[in-house]
This record gives C-alpha cells, structure tokens and sequence, in this order.
C-alpha cells in the first residue's frame, strides 16, 4: 500500500506469528490487526489506516503519541517504532538522517550511530553501503564523531520494498500471541494481585480469559478485573463468574459453560486437580516468589 512521504507511521513487529503456517500467519494477523483497532477505538483515538506488510503491520494515524503507549499492551507486538517516511533513493535518505541528526544535537548528541536495513535487494546500495553514505555524510555536514558501541543516537535506516523509513528509538512490547488465537482458560481469582499475573501469562499465549472467584471476594476481585482490562484487547468480554464455593464440581460446571477445559491457579491445591473435566495448571510455576511480585508489580502497580 502506498503512503505519501514525509509522514510518519508507527510499524509493529511480531514475533511467534511470524513462525506459523501461511494461513495460519495470516489469520493471526488478522487477529493481531483486530485487537489494536479496538484497543485504539476503546480509548477514542483517530486511526487513519492500519495495514500489514512484508510481515510487518503499519499504523498511519495524528495521534502517533497516545498509540505508542497503548501498543504496549497489546498481547502478540513484540516491538514497534514512530518512523519517518522518506524517498527511497540515497539522496532524500542522506538528508532525511541529517536533519533528525541536527534536530537531537541540540540536546547534547556529539556520537552516532547508522543502522541499515535493506530487506529490497533490488535496491542499488547494500546495507552497509547505505550505512557508511549516510554516516559520511553527518561527519561531512556536521563534524560529529560515529561511534558503533553505545553512541549517544542510532539512526536506523529500514529499505523495503514499497518505501523507505527511518527512526531512532524501537520500544519493546510484551510479546507472546494475539488474545484470540488459542482457546479460552478459567482463571481463578482470590483477590490477590498475583492472581492478576497468573491470568497475565495466559493471555499472553493468546487465550480468552474468564475469572471465576468465592463470593465472599467478589467485591474487590471487580476492582482488579478493571485493572486487567488496560490488558484486554480482543473481541471477547471479560467475565467474571462467582461461585459460592471454588471446589472441583462448581469449577467444571464453568468449564462446561464457558466451553473451556483448563483452569489456571496461582496455587497448587490438590483439592481441585481433576482427570476427566479439565486440566489444572499454574502458569507461575517456573517463577520464583520475588520474580511474581516484581512483575505483578510492574504490570498492574
């Protein structure tokens, strides 16, 4: 798809989707493509066009600076970027790196950094050459130092088939798969934040969540189900069902209901482990005690 030069678009990575089967690539896409619409919809931000390429997905939007927080939580973008569009001939590149160049000089950049990649082998330069014509290019114009270890700015230059782009900082996203790709598991909920976590990690394999909780909780298990959601971006409504009891029989009954055979705790009770109506795991498990706070603590405070 063609996008007129000189704007910025916001291109999200991938990662596991990138993996699958075409078809399969393709519906997780779609997927993919689902949830950040209704993510951007939730929060009323104007979203000009979002489209997918060379497995990669583009965002053209005015409020480039209220996405890029919100891609960050979002199940399935492992990174993304704000990009400047530019010309795809070395000229407009050149230039275009130097006036982002010259821009954040003014706050104290004296070393650089070129980053190039050419995924367009049709393209007349490689990417080294690419990277050495713009870098010689800054020293020539500016008189600034390139430094290939922790230089205070590195400027990616990305060549693709359709255009060309440049950017300085990539932000990391929480990687995993698309909410909606997998199938749905019940997650028990006891009003404890770490319960939120647990339930965290299963999302973040691309499956539906329904919280299940003791009635005597249900209060305070509503205030983290509004926490939970800042995550929850899918076609799906998060649920919460509450029982007057969390035992075996009342847990299965769930499963039946909500069709799902996996029940996820942030404890392992013998009471609750069953053979025939569903499969009992803890998604925590391979975390140590001081690794759930921190991340809990990191994800919902």
């Amino acid at each position: 798809m063609n996008v007129c030069r000189g704007i910025n678009l916001i291109v999200i990575k991938y990662g596991e989707i990138w993996l699958k089967s075409p078809a399969v690539k393709r519906k997780f896409e779609n997927i993919l493509i689902y949830n950040i619409s209704k993510a951007l919809e939730s929060k009323n931000i104007n979203l000009k066009n979002i489209f997918r390429e060379e497995s990669k997905i583009y965002i053209n939007s005015d409020d480039e600076d209220k996405i890029l927080p919100l891609l960050n939580k979002i199940f399935g973008i492992v990174s993304y970027a704000k990009v400047n569009l530019v010309e795809k001939n070395i000229e407009a590149i050149r230039k275009s790196a130097y006036e982002i160049y010259k821009k954040l000089s003014a706050n104290l950049i004296k070393t650089f950094r070129i980053t190039a990649h050419r995924s367009d082998k049709n393209f007349n330069m490689t990417s080294q050459e690419v990277a050495i014509d713009v870098g010689a290019f800054i020293v020539k114009m500016t008189g600034a130092k390139v430094k290939l270890n922790d230089p205070d700015i590195n400027i990616n230059i990305a060549i693709e088939k359709e255009r060309a782009y440049i950017f300085t900082h990539t932000y990391e996203g929480l990687g995993g798969l698309p909410i909606g790709c997998e199938g749905r598991i019940v997650c028990i909920l006891k009003g404890r934040k770490e319960d939120l976590f647990n339930a965290f990690l299963c999302a973040k394999r691309g499956n539906f969540i329904t919280f299940v909780s003791d009635k005597k909780d249900e209060s305070s298990n509503k205030a983290f189900i509004q926490v939970f959601e800042e995550y929850y971006f899918c076609k799906d409504k998060l649920n919460l069902i509450s029982l007057d009891e969390i035992n075996k029989e009342n847990l299965a009954k769930v499963c039946k209901e909500v069709n799902a055979n996996i029940i996820a705790s942030n404890e392992l009770n013998w009471d609750l482990f069953s053979n025939e109506d569903y499969v009992l795991i803890m998604p925590t498990l391979p975390f140590e005690s001081w690794e759930v706070e921190t991340l809990t603590k990191k994800y919902f405070g």
